[in-house]
């Protein structure tokens, strides 16, 4: 399921899972991780938060709370803070998270390019619409939906992702 929607939005259909022991790797599946703790949206391997949140200045506090608390819930299940990654779009949100979230790689989506994780949050900081270059260029969604190994959260505005068909589908896909 992590892969289903970049396989279709960016491959064609080509993307696939090295073997179905892979395509069926569950966060759960880490060493002492208790998954039956996490809140009931990061049960599944792929959720959408929607912090209802205002951006200014390439920052969204409403997400940098709802990316910290994610954290948080999966560090009290078990996994290892050091498996877990966040990605934001902007050096801004990036720095703001770090902040509020220590011991955690976070960084934008360039630079987390070649990089994986086995918990990966994707803080799309946007509000209203979608008028900023980074969420025109796709390659740059493909390479952070794609750096998760066990779960995928997304973190945005439902409202303002719905504006766009791809991030639309996006957003369906990741309920």
């Amino acid at each position: 399921r992590i892969q289903a929607f970049p396989s279709r939005e960016f491959y064609d259909g080509r993307l696939r899972p090295a073997s179905p022991a892979v395509a069926a790797q569950h966060v759960s599946d880490l060493p002492g991780v208790a998954t039956d703790t996490l809140p009931d949206h990061l049960q599944e391997r792929v959720a959408f938060i929607d912090p209802d949140g205002t951006a200014k200045q390439n920052t969204n506090p409403a997400e940098v709370k709802a990316v910290a608390e994610t954290v948080a819930a999966y560090a009290a299940a078990g996994v290892a803070r050091a498996d877990i990654g966040v990605i934001a779009p902007f050096r801004a949100q990036a720095a703001a998270i770090r902040r509020a979230v220590p011991d955690v790689t976070i960084d934008t989506v360039d630079r987390f390019q070649g990089s994986a994780k086995e918990v990966i949050i994707v803080s799309f900081v946007a509000t209203g619409d979608l008028d900023s270059p980074i969420f025109e260029d796709f390659r740059r969604v493909n390479v952070a939906l794609t750096r998760a190994k066990k779960a995928l959260v997304l973190v945005g505005d439902r409202d303002a992702l719905a504006t766009d068909e791809r991030y639309a589908r996006m957003v369906e896909w990741a309920r």
